[in-house]
């Protein structure tokens, strides 16, 4: 039994860090916290006339119009319907069960994150939702470094808080890219706990465990990021097996038992997964057939090649992003410029130096380094100037826009440098130490030039022109620890560097309010809710709140529309003329025409603008009764319902009077 006795208290302390975790998850969802931008709708009603008393720290990002704008009410919207799998509440009505919004569905079982919907109120289940996606990326970032570092938890913790402060994590924090990102950990985590598990209990849990990851990691949806990062874990996988295991052939790894077990259990949640994936395909098949038969986003095919250099390198200099002043370097926005700090482009040049003279001298390669190299440098092939046609279509990475590469980039930057401080490429001696600062000082030089060159290029890009110097401080202080695997100062500074970064991204904000309790929100839950308005349709004229009406009970056909609604466009279209426009997931702006005049307008690959005057028959036909402007009107087919003012955007509801219309 004595034996036994560190390896309990290991155990023990091990999970500490993630108890103190689930502790603070715990807190921010009972006091209904979240990281939401929802306080834009406070903005958009009352400017800066008066202070959201629901914004407790920092502010809410216009950028993140995906999350206040569309998911959030969609989630609202759904909670009024006891989230079934058909919500009336958008045009013709919509499934919306391929989105990460929560719905009344089996594959409930595989998204953990929205569990809280179901056992919570709306807005705590709202926070738990939220939280969730942190918890993930902290939890499986923690585990894998306690693994590979040999259980050195002070140093797994605050690489594990640092990874969750990443910029591009904050940035694109409300989508299922950040749960990619922490599932990708953790789904290493169980491999390689898999493969040195010793018993058949510890067997059968692992592969249990994973088997039910992998399930979870797959409902995450989000075709693009899902697929380099399955990739990149097939790549390791095999690597690992590879290298622990196949090492004097295959036949004599069949005679080891652990390879078989090992091998058992990833051959199990292989067929048990795709079992349930094809399941949820026959179950679901015409919402998934009706968006892969869309322009956008099923018709998309990627060439690859077109990543910007800056996107890739640009994580050190993503402090700027906290001030919006559209300087993004060609790149659209705050979201899409964020990125990593991408310590591991330094260290490609030295593991594969490394692995490329073990094998040269016929000595044991690491064959997980070696796969992960080697898929870092397919993937930077794919993002940088694209692979032949037949091997991105086998590879499915036609289905992936370079720029959302970004984040198995990041996976692999953050797997490559806890491997660097487990397996060094190098030993410590002081000429290696005396090159390893000779590195740091490259690297720091390079961002001081890459700041100088930006600056005369595009002056006044630094909000703050000491960054120029900073920069290539902290990078320089970064990569020395890190050259020097000085292990306590490398994640103190970049985690220290991380929050400086991203810490104010997101705001820390309280419930749901303004988007349920807010006055338009009962004045349109009022109007909605009487019977004889029951199947009333609305519309939103020169508007971004659509969904906010959505989410407050009424059918909106200016929402958001997440697959092609063919027979409710239609009435505007009957000739199919504009089809291609809107056989797609689009945002939907519509303004006033002239006449019977009725246009479809191409805005983004995403949005749509329909010009068309309020009087016009077709409103009819798509059964549209109630039109909401943000001034007054005079059109002779409406009469005033109510009109609710605000400082900044005061709404005007109007009733198309019985029989009206232009001829």
């Amino acid at each position: 039994m004595l034996p036994k006795m560190p390896q309990r208290k290991t155990t023990w302390q091990n999970a500490v860090f993630p108890i103190l975790l689930l502790l603070a998850f715990s807190l921010l969802v009972a006091f209904r916290l979240s990281g939401s931008s929802i306080g834009m709708d406070w903005y958009f009603l009352y400017g800066e006339v008066e202070s959201d008393p629901n914004l407790l720290i920092g502010s809410p990002q216009v950028i993140r119009s995906d999350e206040y704008a569309i998911e959030t009410p969609w989630t609202v919207m759904e909670s009024r319907v006891g989230f079934s799998q058909h919500n009336p509440f958008i045009g013709s009505g919509q499934n919306l069960i391929l989105t990460d919004v929560p719905i009344r569905h089996w594959s409930l079982i595989f998204t953990p994150q929205n569990w809280g919907y179901f056992l919570l109120p709306l807005e705590y289940g709202f926070s738990f939702h939220w939280w969730f996606k942190g918890l993930i990326v902290i939890l499986g970032v923690y585990l894998l470094a306690v693994k590979l570092m040999n259980g050195q938890r002070m140093f797994a913790a605050l690489m594990a808080l640092a990874a969750f402060y990443s910029p591009a994590v904050q940035w694109w924090y409300s989508t299922s890219l950040t749960e990619t990102f922490g599932w990708f950990f953790l789904l290493l985590f169980l491999v390689l706990q898999l493969v040195d598990a010793q018993t058949a209990r510890a067997r059968a849990l692992y592969a249990a465990l994973f088997t039910y990851a992998v399930g979870c990691f797959m409902f995450l949806g989000y075709i693009p990021g899902l697929i380099p990062t399955v990739l990149a874990l097939v790549f390791l996988i095999v690597g690992l097996l590879a290298d622990r295991f196949l090492r004097g052939g295959l036949r004599q790894a069949w005679t080891d038992a652990r390879f078989r077990w090992a091998l058992a259990g990833l051959c199990i949640a292989l067929a048990v997964n795709l079992a349930v994936l094809a399941a949820y395909v026959v179950d679901q098949w015409t919402v998934i057939q009706t968006v892969m038969s869309s322009v956008y986003p099923g018709g998309r095919l990627e060439t690859g090649g077109n990543m910007q250099p800056g996107h890739l390198l640009g994580g050190f200099y993503n402090i700027q992003l906290l001030w919006d002043r559209a300087y993004y370097l060609t790149l659209d926005n705050q979201s899409e410029a964020s990125s990593y700090f991408m310590f591991s482009l330094f260290l490609l040049p030295l593991f594969i130096f490394q692995q490329a003279r073990l094998i040269w001298r016929r000595q044991r390669p690491d064959g997980l380094l070696i796969a992960a190299l080697l898929f870092y440098l397919l993937a930077l092939c794919w993002a940088f100037v694209g692979l032949p046609a037949w091997l991105s279509h086998l590879l499915l990475l036609d289905r992936v826009p370079a720029k959302r590469m970004i984040t198995v980039f990041g996976s692999l930057n953050l797997l490559l440098v806890i491997y660097f401080f487990a397996r060094p490429p190098f030993a410590a001696t002081r000429r290696n130490r005396l090159l390893a600062g000779l590195y740091a000082a490259a690297a720091a030089l390079f961002y001081f030039s890459a700041g100088r060159s930006i600056q005369a290029e595009n002056p006044g890009f630094f909000v703050i022109p000491a960054l120029i110097y900073i920069v290539p401080m902290f990078v320089f202080l970064l990569a020395a620890a890190l050259m020097n695997r000085v292990k306590s100062l490398f994640a103190i500074a970049l985690l220290a560097f991380s929050l400086l970064t991203a810490f104010y991204v997101n705001p820390l904000y309280r419930g749901l309010g303004v988007l349920r309790e807010s006055q338009i929100a009962r004045e349109i839950q009022q109007i909605a809710n009487q019977p004889e308005n029951a199947d009333a349709g609305w519309v939103f004229y020169d508007s971004v709140l659509s969904n906010f009406a959505a989410a407050n009970g009424a059918r909106v056909i200016s929402a958001t529309q997440y697959h092609p609604q063919p027979d409710l466009w239609r009435n505007f279209d009957p000739q199919g003329q504009y089809a291609e426009i809107y056989n797609r997931y689009s945002h939907i702006q519509v303004l006033p025409a002239a006449g019977d005049s009725i246009e479809f307008i191409q805005e983004r690959e995403d949005a749509m603008l329909l010009k068309i005057h309020p009087c016009n028959p077709a409103f009819q036909g798509a059964g549209v009764r109630f039109f909401v402007f943000h001034e007054p009107v005079e059109y002779a087919c409406l009469e005033p319902v109510t009109s609710v003012p605000y400082p900044d955007t005061s709404f005007y509801i109007y009733r198309q009077k019985a029989g009206d219309a232009l001829p």
